[in-house]
């Protein structure tokens, strides 16, 4: 059982932490021996498991081993002591776990956690900062988020009320939705999540006309505006080039008021929600250069631009995934790393490393750097594909499905 608030916790460990109760009392009488008046009942009870022994079909007692020694000694300089010498490995288990309740106890007296305060966790996870959820009857701390979040009160440092709405406590709040963010899980997809996407799903089916018209919006631009406003027009384009059974494309998303990236698409399947991000640059580009084995100006300028995009959904991946309604931005179950598209230049424009440098980029980065011809032959072939969309081989597969970082596809 969980509480929302620390005071329930405590009474059940002041419950635990009690003296032997009159019924350990009596059978020690039976047994033959003494127990300490304030002896606490987890060590009267392994003592008379000791005593009684053979009668109860206890295993032989065992020495103390030095590990709990030196675990005694730990809680010992904590100031929770032993008051009585135990006597066998069995029993110094029994003051071990007895100590360890006190410890806890102390620290949830101490802190006066309620459900909704923001903590600093310090352990051998790491220090983060965490909201709590419930307090369980062991003393144990859960954390908004679930999966299981967890730490003992005596590993936790408060950081600010639930009710506290200063800019300290609503920086360290910011800091712990993030951390539950980053320890969701992302691998279902539920009616929910379609509903939150609902009004970005593209539905309608690409078409040659369309194509077409894309095409003669590539051949004639100037720049990367005039392909952009296309595609806002007819979303399908993008889309069409993910084959799950539902797809949704957002434009001109803004991150925080910091990055605004070209097109945010995704798609879904039985394992969850996979998102693209897409950065459109001009079509007079070359990619890359010719004195070296690297990216040009443009292209390098899109790519950073995808790792800034996901520097930003790192560090504030809880606000990313909520919901509008919450002063989320609603890309439910989005990644840090989620894949990246970069669509810039011509084919007649590319020089002769291209497919070196930009096969390079997709290893170390899981970016894809393509032209726009390339995404016109995508389009045709996945007009012309009889069989199920996911099995297109014109569509850009999951990483989970296949592995999509190699290839020579301009």
């Amino acid at each position: 059982m969980t509480h929302d608030g620390w005071a329930d916790a405590v009474e059940n460990l002041k419950r635990r932490t009690r003296p032997a109760s009159e019924a350990q009392k009596k059978l020690a009488a039976f047994a033959g021996i003494r127990l300490p008046t304030q002896l606490p009942r987890l060590v009267a009870a392994a003592r008379l498991v000791a005593a009684l022994g053979d009668a109860v079909g206890a295993a032989e007692s065992e020495p103390i081993h030095p590990v709990q020694k030196q675990i005694l000694a730990g809680l010992a300089k904590r100031g929770f002591k032993v008051d009585s010498k135990p006597n066998d490995r069995t029993e110094a288990n029994a003051w071990i776990s007895h100590l360890r309740l006190l410890v806890r106890q102390a620290s949830l007296e101490k802190l006066r956690l309620q459900a909704g305060d923001i903590v600093e966790v310090n352990n051998s996870a790491g220090c983060f900062a965490a909201e709590v959820s419930s307090i369980a009857e062991t003393g144990r701390v859960y954390f908004k988020g679930g999966n299981g979040a967890s730490a003992w009160p005596d590993q936790l440092k408060l950081k600010c009320r639930r009710d506290d709405h200063s800019a300290k406590a609503l920086k360290a709040r910011a800091a712990a939705d993030n951390f539950a963010a980053h320890r969701a899980r992302t691998d279902t997809w539920s009616e929910s999540k379609q509903r939150e996407l609902a009004e970005f799903e593209v539905n309608q089916s690409l078409s040659l006309a369309e194509i077409e018209q894309l095409q003669e919006v590539i051949d004639d631009a100037k720049d990367e505006k005039a392909i952009q406003d296309f595609i806002e027009s007819c979303p399908q384009v993008l889309t069409s080039l993910l084959g799950g059974k539902s797809r949704f494309l957002l434009s001109r998303r803004s991150l925080g008021g910091k990055y605004i990236p070209d097109f945010l698409i995704c798609d879904t399947d039985s394992a969850g929600v996979r998102w693209l991000l897409v950065e459109l640059e001009t079509p007079h580009s070359a990619i890359t250069l010719n004195s070296r084995n690297d990216l040009d100006d443009v292209a390098r300028k899109g790519v950073s631009q995808i790792k800034e995009w996901r520097e930003w959904l790192q560090n504030n991946l809880g606000m990313a995934r909520r919901s509008p309604r919450e002063d989320g931005l609603g890309l439910v179950d989005i990644r840090p790393k989620s894949e990246g598209l970069v669509l810039v230049g011509r084919r007649a424009r590319l020089k002769h490393n291209s497919g070196f440098v930009r096969n390079a980029v997709r290893e170390d980065s899981a970016i894809r750097i393509h032209t726009y011809d390339w995404l016109v032959e995508q389009l045709l072939g996945n007009l012309q594909f009889n069989g199920p969309p996911a099995l297109s081989p014109y569509v850009i597969p999951p990483p989970r499905e296949k592995n999509w970082l190699f290839g020579d596809a301009v």
